[in-house]
């Protein structure tokens, strides 16, 4: 198995609700072992903080830039974490990617240059659904991190015979999703556990679904936290838990 790929989020302190949301949405990706994700909330009390950002910044493959009119105004960010993504870029060491989570009026001619996100640069403050923007965002990072792990796809030879001395019966070990487990964890109240195990599956057997699956739990995570701040009525957040719980058992009728 490949080393994970090491992801370096640069963001100005005002948008951390922003950042939180992104790093729910990779979560999959980083237990997968696919990539290994560093903000500056990892910086212990007692650290340089300086030279932790100068080293996380040095071991990044790709740094992805959460650009708002915060982000912008920041001098930090320009004089230290943009100079030497671009010098590493330059040395095509890293991959940039300038992901938008609220409008400004004014860009860095750095970034003009690079692939942005979400698609046509729409901020994921501005789309109707956040959860949306996010999958979208994390569906092309997917796409930059399986090129990342394999550059060259067609020169890489395929065995579809099965291994010598070998019954084809035991190599299909892949466990099977237990449906009626899943269906008891909902009956019992444990949603977030049943769409987090069916999740798991998907991801660990390739299915087109993981994303659905993705949005599904940010959609109850977001429902969990309307709840605790009072922002819905209980017949509201019923209504909203029920929507997933359709979802999940239309997902789960056709795996």
């Amino acid at each position: 198995m490949s080393q994970p790929i090491h992801v370096f989020i640069s963001y100005a302190h005002k948008d951390e609700a922003f950042k939180d949301e992104l790093m729910i949405h990779l979560k999959p990706l980083e237990r997968g072992g696919i990539i290994d994700v560093w903000q500056d909330r990892e910086i212990d009390a007692g650290d340089t903080w300086n030279a932790e950002i100068q080293e996380a910044l040095l071991k990044a493959r790709v740094i992805l830039f959460l650009v708002s009119s915060d982000f912008m105004a920041s001098d930090f960010i320009h004089r230290e974490e943009m100079k030497r993504a671009i010098e590493k870029h330059k040395q095509d060491k890293v991959s940039i990617v300038p992901v938008w989570i609220r409008p400004s009026a004014n860009s860095y001619s750095e970034l003009d240059q690079f692939q942005s996100l979400p698609k046509d640069r729409k901020p994921v403050s501005k789309w109707d659904d956040r959860d949306e923007a996010w999958v979208n965002v994390v569906q092309a990072l997917r796409r930059l991190f399986d090129k990342l792990n394999n550059p060259n796809p067609s020169t890489t030879p395929v065995n579809t015979d099965p291994a010598p001395n070998v019954s084809p019966i035991v190599q299909n070990t892949a466990p099977s999703l237990d449906k009626s487990k899943i269906r008891d964890m909902i009956v019992k109240g444990k949603l977030k556990d049943a769409l987090q195990t069916v999740l798991d599956y998907a991801e660990n057997n390739n299915l087109d679904t993981s994303n659905e699956l993705t949005l599904l739990l940010g959609r109850l995570n977001d429902l969990e936290r309307q709840e605790r701040l009072g922002l819905q009525s209980y017949s509201e957040l019923q209504i909203g838990r029920n929507n997933v719980v359709n979802a999940l058992l239309g997902i789960l009728g056709e795996l």
